[in-house]
């Protein structure tokens, strides 16, 4: 058990932007730059192929604790995921992320994330087929890359899917202010990569204003 955790990478990189945001209303930021070593490619012109993004985050962990009963030290890679993110036909979207465990010792490659493609019609309706987020709760709704605080809350955890991406059908969008969010999920053995399908289907239907 971990005595103390400091905040992980992508927390400590948005409190960075953040106290760099005055400036960046002026001229673009330092960080600007670095996140376009991420855009393989951009061209809104072209209409097949508008962008190739890489995706993925890095989410470090260290503890240290000096006191009279002794000291303790450890660090652990929290998350480690790497892909590819692609606009097709101003419309088109195929995401491909896989997670990695360089940290335990054990198989290098864990399973896939984001692997999807969605068609986005317009702002009120969006189609997305593969494996994907189950957005059940807020906790769950929010990405690793956007948590406050250091992890989702054990609360959260026994109420939703810590697993999180599952094979599936969905839609979502909004308009006036509404948003809404329904989904068909099926997945079977846990096997890293699709299942099996041969596991039950759960719905989930989400409605927001």
């Amino acid at each position: 058990m971990k005595l103390s955790r400091t905040p992980t990478l992508a927390v400590i990189l948005g409190g960075l932007l953040a106290l760099t945001a005055p400036e960046q209303a002026t001229s673009q930021s330092t960080y600007d730059d670095i996140w376009k070593f991420a855009e393989w490619y951009r061209n809104d012109q072209n209409k097949t192929v508008q962008s190739v993004l890489f995706s993925g985050r890095f989410q470090y962990e260290f503890a240290a604790v000096n006191a009279d009963q002794g000291t303790f030290d450890d660090w652990n890679v929290r998350r480690t995921r790497l892909g590819v993110k692609s606009e097709f036909f101003h419309q088109l979207t195929v995401h491909v992320e896989a997670g990695f465990d360089p940290d335990s010792g054990g198989d290098f490659y864990k399973r896939l994330t984001d692997t999807y493609v969605e068609w986005q019609a317009s702002d009120a309706f969006a189609l997305k087929v593969g494996k994907q987020g189950v957005a059940f709760t807020t906790d769950g709704s929010t990405s690793s890359k956007e948590l406050l605080t250091i992890d989702r809350s054990n609360l959260a955890n026994n109420m939703w899917f810590p697993d999180e991406y599952i094979p599936g059908v969905s839609a979502a969008g909004g308009r006036s202010n509404w948003v809404y969010h329904l989904g068909l999920y099926t997945g079977g053995r846990d096997n890293g990569e699709f299942g099996d399908f041969h596991g039950s289907a759960f719905g989930l239907v989400s409605l927001g204003y």
